[in-house]
């Protein structure tokens, strides 16, 4: 065993008690330089959209370093290594040998750390890292929609910020990919203080800071606004994210329930553009406001809270404003709710297939098709499901005028609820491979405390399969896609407790091993009072 953890105070428990380490002080503390090649406590992933790489926020939850990290791994050579084993533990192949076959012997502790192979090295496939402040809780990418551009943001409780990272745009992979972490990286290997959204109360139009404990954050589909949960300040913060400018804190309240916790965005109609500019055509206005969820772990409800741009104002002075409140009421409690998400690929289907129909048909998609919602909530352990719909306002044909669209807004109901085992933690949704291999959506539920993912048909809101996890699963990012014409899918799972990730292979096409770990990277570090 690694003894660098010997004499450690740990409570093996998930972000939940971050609350009270975070609000302590951990600037400037005293403890080691981070590692830059071991994954501690991770607590955010992503993939990036081209599929060239895998970050890793890494939470530093101990305090026995300086600081966090975000780690950069080689996507493609993970996937290199990983999806041979998956394909021969999936022909029924003995694992010893399909292990040895990829380097590796067979695990002697499948049960406390899930897999059939020892866990590949970390150095196989890091190619970046830089230093962040501790207790991040998410890693959030975001893209440029009009141009390149791609930037990383984390929620940091120990600054706090909400800290950002320019990286690669991979939307069309390059042979050679840079691998860039760009937050300008200062000797002691730390982002420099510019790239940390809300400390410097001079970079805001309002002379603000960002409130205490940044925990979920979410972001418009442009990528220029990003609002945060503030999980023991009752609050929510609006950072803008101009892509030509640096990002910079716009706005908070502090008004909100308790416990505000994860946020999504709900993603923007394709009817809004085409009704605004036909508006713009008669000298009219047509309203529409971007429109996020907030969950929150001390009430029984969610708030539709919308994004108000004031551009009228000189310079623009936007802010938030809860929009509706909605009730959760599905089942007993239903208080404490974790993570959220919000599916639209039934809609995004229809309105792809609407082609040069014009503003009419993208109506009907928005009118017509509602989008799933899912809420993990820990009280009693369930996923809870509904619906979003949106709600068009229609002002009638006259004789100077046509028919048109005036307004659009959103409004949720919840209708169920999904039996998890008790501790959930996060939601995710991704995509696995079909039977016929297409890519088709899943949602995932990660329970921490019984070590569990949950598998979930959003098609027909039913579960689909159990995946047994090492202790801790605090997050996961699906990697999916084609590779020279193949489908695959891989889910990296972030253990908490025991500080390393774990693979589950995603294809349906093989049922001796879809919803089973097939690799993990970085040897398992087990909290110090378990050793």
């Amino acid at each position: 065993m690694d003894g660098r953890r010997t004499g450690e105070k740990h409570v093996a428990v998930g972000l939940s008690v971050l609350a009270l380490a975070a609000s302590s002080c951990v600037l400037g503390s005293d403890g080691l330089p981070p590692v830059p090649s071991l994954i501690y406590y991770p607590t955010g992933l992503a993939v990036s959209a081209g599929r060239t790489a895998l970050y890793v926020a890494n939470s530093d939850f101990d305090l026995k370093y300086t600081g966090g990290s975000v780690q950069l791994f080689d996507a493609r050579a993970l996937r290199s290594a990983i999806l041979p084993i998956a394909r021969g533990l999936g022909e029924h192949r003995a694992a010893v040998e399909v292990c040895a076959e990829g380097g590796l012997a067979r695990n002697d502790a499948p049960y406390l750390n899930p897999g059939p192979c020892e866990a590949f090295p970390v150095g196989s496939f890091l190619v970046n890292s830089v230093f962040i402040g501790a207790f991040a809780s998410r890693l959030l990418l975001t893209h440029n929609p009009n141009g390149e551009g791609a930037r990383l943001f984390s929620p940091v409780r120990g600054d706090p910020s909400l800290t950002y990272i320019d990286v690669e745009d991979d939307r069309v992979p390059a042979e050679a990919p840079t691998f860039a972490l760009d937050c300008n990286v200062g000797a002691d290997g730390f982002c420099g203080n510019e790239h940390r959204v809300g400390r410097n109360p001079e970079r805001t139009l309002r002379g603000i800071q960002l409130p205490p404990d940044p925990v979920g954050t979410a972001s418009s589909v442009d990528g220029t606004t990003l609002v945060t949960a503030h999980q023991t300040q009752g609050a929510a913060s609006l950072v803008a994210n101009p892509w030509s400018a640096t990002p910079f804190l716009a706005y908070y309240a502090s008004n909100y329930a308790s416990g505000p916790t994860d946020l999504a965005a709900i993603p923007r109609p394709a009817m809004v553009d085409l009704a605004d500019a036909a508006a713009r055509d008669l000298g009219r206005e047509f309203t529409y406001r971007d429109g996020f969820v907030l969950t929150y772990r001390g009430a029984s409800q969610l708030d539709l809270v919308e994004h108000f741009p004031d551009s009228g104002s000189i310079p623009p002075r936007p802010f938030l404003v809860r929009a509706g409140q909605i009730p959760l009421n599905v089942s007993s409690s239903n208080v404490d709710s974790r993570g959220i998400v919000i599916v639209s690929t039934a809609r995004r289907a229809c309105e792809q297939a609407c082609g040069d129909a014009g503003l009419e048909c993208l109506a009907r998609c928005a009118e017509e098709i509602p989008l799933g919602i899912y809420v993990a909530n820990r009280n009693p352990a369930s996923l809870l499901v509904g619906r979003v719909y949106t709600n068009l306002v229609r002002e009638a044909a006259t004789a100077a005028s046509p028919e048109r669209i005036t307004a659009a807004f959103h409004t949720i109901a919840m209708h169920g609820a999904l039996p998890l085992d008790f501790g959930p933690a996060h939601v995710k949704v991704g995509q696995v491979v079909g039977q016929d291999g297409s890519l088709v959506d899943r949602v995932f539920a990660l329970a921490f405390d019984s070590r569990s993912v949950f598998i979930v048909d959003p098609r027909t809101d039913t579960m689909e399969a159990v995946v047994r996890t090492g202790r801790g699963p605090q997050e996961l990012a699906i990697d999916s896609g084609r590779d020279a014409g193949s489908a695959y899918s891989l889910g990296y799972v972030a253990h908490f407790t025991d500080s390393y990730l774990g693979v589950i292979d995603l294809d349906l096409r093989r049922p001796a091993t879809y919803g089973q770990f097939v690799a993990s990277v970085g040897e398992p570090l087990p909290p110090a009072e378990a050793r």
